[in-house]
């Protein structure tokens, strides 16, 4: 028979070391809100990968990087909307994620009245492609994959859908799995673009088959240079083999307040 009073330690149902306050930061108390309750902290970090006192830290610092913070929800099996709970129903600051913009657009998605309308244009996985000499990260499209939540600053608008990319390029503008909202507006010089790509061989030379997520540096009338950071270096394309060019939305263009 199990001892009782092991049980109580081994899942820590009375440790009240941990439990949430009024002065905690705003992630670790979402984080207890989420927590499972069958999983002490150090359980639940050992599940992530992660140190055993990471809760700890959290809770003195209270800004994790964004790909704790996802480790960490991933070993909970913590989705997307149980998340956004967790922060709404903390009050009305939503702290943002050192290191990365994933979480800045929670305030764009208050409540769970938006739609899930945006398409998700891609695949789950990134590719390659020979590019002015270099290797160069593309993702690869296969039409749409997911939708996403519409934020209210594009209500009404069907111009626009969302790409999300797998690779590092574009760190630490972009994140692997991190959405990007696009409209099908030409960017200008500074802008961020999503170059969609014409196949280079006879049987997908009229489909569009990969997208480049860079930054737009220059154009002329028979090419495009753009610049990608990891690794650093910027490249031109053809424009015989673009197919469309489009704007990504800047952040603050998406969040209301």
């Amino acid at each position: 028979m199990l001892d009782p009073s092991n049980v109580a330690v081994d899942y820590g149902l009375f440790d009240i070391t941990n439990m949430p306050n009024d002065t905690d930061p705003p992630i670790y108390a979402a984080l207890m809100r989420v927590k499972p309750a069958h999983l002490s902290l150090s359980a639940w970090a050992t599940r992530a990968g992660l140190a055993r006192n990471i809760f700890n830290n959290i809770r003195e610092h209270g800004n994790p990087k964004s790909d704790t913070l996802q480790k960490l929800l991933d070993a909970a099996e913590v989705g997307f909307p149980e998340w956004e709970a967790a922060l709404s129903s903390g009050g009305d600051q939503i702290p943002p994620i050192r290191g990365s913009v994933v979480a800045e657009p929670y305030r764009a998605f208050r409540g769970h009245d938006r739609p899930r309308d945006v398409p998700v244009l891609g695949t789950p996985a990134c590719g390659d492609v020979e590019m002015d000499g270099h290797h160069v990260e593309t993702i690869e499209i296969d039409g749409v994959i997911d939708y996403v939540r519409r934020p209210q600053a594009l209500d009404g608008r069907k111009d626009v859908y969302a790409i999300m990319p797998q690779g590092f390029s574009m760190i630490p503008k972009f994140e692997p799995g991190e959405i990007a909202y696009v409209e099908s507006k030409p960017p200008r010089i500074g802008d961020y673009a999503v170059v969609q790509l014409r196949g280079s061989n006879g049987e997908s030379v009229d489909r569009i088959v990969s997208a480049l997520l860079k930054r737009l540096v220059r154009q002329q009338a028979d090419w495009v240079e753009l610049e990608q950071f990891n690794p650093a270096l910027t490249f031109r394309v053809d424009r015989a083999r673009i197919a469309k060019i489009d704007r990504v939305i800047r952040l603050e263009e998406l969040v209301t307040f």
